[in-house]
């Protein structure tokens, strides 16, 4: 679906400031604002209104021309500036799940409907969902997203986020939990923790609208 380019998977953990247990972010460092097409710069937060970080992840990335099926099989380093530099894209929508959370289970038809009614219209719509945890709690890894990805038929981006680096951005006390990032300017628009049937849809709808 976008572009990606590909670094070592070490590069996973560059922090620039950790929260005890969590790395708060990913920087990607070769970025610079002053520099055109850069990286928004400094400062970032969790907050909405915020910009968000340029987070590294390790994933899977799904390829819109094979249907939704994986681009390629080995993990790959996805980075948010991959979103951010595709023209085609409008909004980056992040979604945080467990694999043992009923309601994750529950939202996840509700989200492949409105990302394929999304990529039908060519409104620019972009989601990477995180399985944190397995159905015994212990932290997800490759082949839980796997399985998840096949249960559910997942036609967007996916990651067990290994480096932590969306806890920040969700409550772990409470799953799932989204966010809404303009990509123009990397900027959060809207974030939620659980699951209401159609709030997310309403808040893509109105950063799409702007």
């Amino acid at each position: 679906m976008i572009s990606t380019r590909l670094i070592p998977l070490a590069a996973i953990i560059l922090c620039a400031g950790c929260n005890p247990g969590y790395c708060s972010a990913n920087l990607d460092l070769a970025g610079s604002p002053d520099g055109p097409g850069a990286y928004p710069g400094a400062p970032y937060g969790s907050d909405v209104g915020s910009t968000i970080a340029n987070l590294s992840i390790a994933g899977t990335q799904r390829d819109d021309n094979k249907n939704g099926t994986p681009s390629d099989d080995p993990l790959r380093t996805i980075t948010l500036d991959d979103y951010r530099v595709d023209p085609g894209l409008r909004v980056l929508v992040i979604l945080v799940a467990a694999e043992w959370c009923l309601p994750c289970q529950n939202e996840q038809k509700e989200l492949v409907a409105e990302y394929q009614a999304y990529r039908n219209e060519k409104a620019g719509v972009a989601m990477l969902e995180a399985i944190t945890q397995k159905a015994n709690s212990s932290p997800a890894d490759a082949e839980t997203i796997a399985n998840w990805a096949t249960h559910y038929n997942v036609p967007f981006d996916m990651t067990f986020d290994p480096g932590a680096v969306l806890a920040p951005y969700s409550d772990p006390s409470t799953y799932p939990a989204q966010l809404v990032i303009r990509t123009s300017d990397m900027n959060i628009r809207w974030t939620h923790n659980g699951y209401e049937p159609g709030s997310l849809k309403d808040a893509i709808d109105s950063v799409l609208a702007k």
